[in-house]
């Protein structure tokens, strides 16, 4: 190991056990609470995860785990603080895969993640999906892929470089559509944002916009998922 400092890599934001995080698993390790950095804002799916893993973790470890939740920046002002604590064992970053994207696109870093970090683990996955606001004449992807080619919709996202946004960029070229990109800190304000009439689609996590599938606060087309969510 590197050194101390730790990082899960997740769709989500996960965090995972850290029993052996110190060097030689020094046995008086964890003699105080560990703190978890989380880059995003709290209430996402993430956040929820999160807080079930370490509700577990805190059973082997016998310490509770803290919260430290630093959003924007498409993750980079979490990390970043993540990056300065000291390598004992007793910061954890619950970096989302954002956060990876973030890294190989962004200049400019106040941090590396090969050389400041060590991983714990990758875990799971959290399928996406296509929300466009109630207001928009939208109803079905046909209709969606032609009013991209028009290039007058915007878009929001959680920040460059986050999955919301590459998927997007992703789309947009392999239709050779276009749209306009608009920040938010999170996904839960991206959601907001959508609902309110202020972008008109997202590429969000299933999770943060399942409670309005059932709404006429948004309209659900699309989900990369493999299976129904």
């Amino acid at each position: 190991m590197r050194n101390s400092r730790a990082f899960v890599v997740v769709i989500a934001s996960l965090i995972t056990s850290c029993a052996c995080l110190m060097p030689a698993c020094a046995q008086d390790y964890p003699n105080q609470p560990i703190k978890v950095i989380i880059p995003n804002p709290p209430g996402g799916p993430g956040d929820i995860i999160a807080r079930a893993f370490t509700e577990k973790a805190t059973r082997i470890v016998g310490k509770p785990f803290v919260f430290d939740y630093r959003s924007g920046g498409s993750t980079t002002i979490g990390t970043a603080a993540a990056a300065k604590a000291e390598p004992d064992g007793y910061t954890i970053l619950g970096l989302p895969s954002a956060g990876v994207g973030a890294a190989a696109i962004k200049k400019q870093l106040r941090y590396n993640l090969e050389t400041d970090f060590s991983p714990i683990a990758g875990i799971g996955s959290v399928p996406l999906v296509l929300v466009v606001r109630a207001g928009l004449n939208i109803n079905n992807m046909p209709q969606f892929l032609a009013a991209v080619q028009t290039g007058k919709l915007m878009f929001g996202t959680a920040g460059v470089g986050t999955i919301g946004h590459l998927t997007s960029l992703l789309l947009m070229n392999e239709i050779k559509g276009s749209a306009t990109h608009v920040p938010f800190r999170g996904n839960p304000e991206t959601l907001q944002a959508v609902i309110g009439g202020h972008v008109d689609f997202s590429i969000l996590l299933v999770a943060d916009a399942a409670a309005h599938a059932d709404s006429k606060e948004v309209k659900l087309l699309v989900t990369t998922a493999d299976r129904d969510v």
